[in-house]
């Protein structure tokens, strides 16, 4: 039974066929439909859950991902007839101590600072300052390390 101030939902249907048509209506109960959503929520909400097997997957797929790091040693402002008379063995003095700092860009965003040096006979950077993306999208210093 169906209270007088219960809620309810009322569906309409036409039904036709090739020889005849008629109409039918269902009346819903706003209880059972409460029942049916709450029930319907459950299952979507269990379906939900992160699944630890497709994170661990995913930050597998991450880790193996190369991702271009942008070495930037200075800036520097050159003539372009300069450019134009380039050549090999030509040297461009940046204007810095040989041991100036190196920013290490990703994206166009600075994430390290280091030091240009040499590791098992290959250029190398070694870090000395990280920086890490902030809520408001700002580079904030993470501090130095030694």
């Amino acid at each position: 039974m169906i209270g007088l101030d219960e809620a309810v939902v009322i569906i309409g249907i036409t039904v036709k066929t090739a020889v005849s048509s008629g109409r039918f209506s269902i009346c819903l109960p706003g209880t059972m439909l409460s029942d049916v959503f709450s029930q319907m929520n459950r299952e979507t909400s269990s379906m939900r859950q992160p699944n630890k097997h497709d994170s661990d997957e995913i930050m597998d797929y991450l880790r193996a991902s190369e991702l271009p790091i942008i070495a930037e040693l200075q800036h520097t402002t050159l003539r372009l007839s300069d450019i134009y008379h380039l050549h090999v063995g030509d040297v461009i003095d940046l204007g810095q101590p040989k041991d100036s700092k190196v920013f290490l860009n990703i994206g166009d965003k600075r994430w390290f600072d280091g030091t240009m040096g040499v590791f098992q006979k290959n250029k190398a950077v070694r870090i000395d300052k990280t920086y890490v993306l902030s809520e408001m999208g700002r580079l904030e210093d993470e501090g130095e390390r030694q």
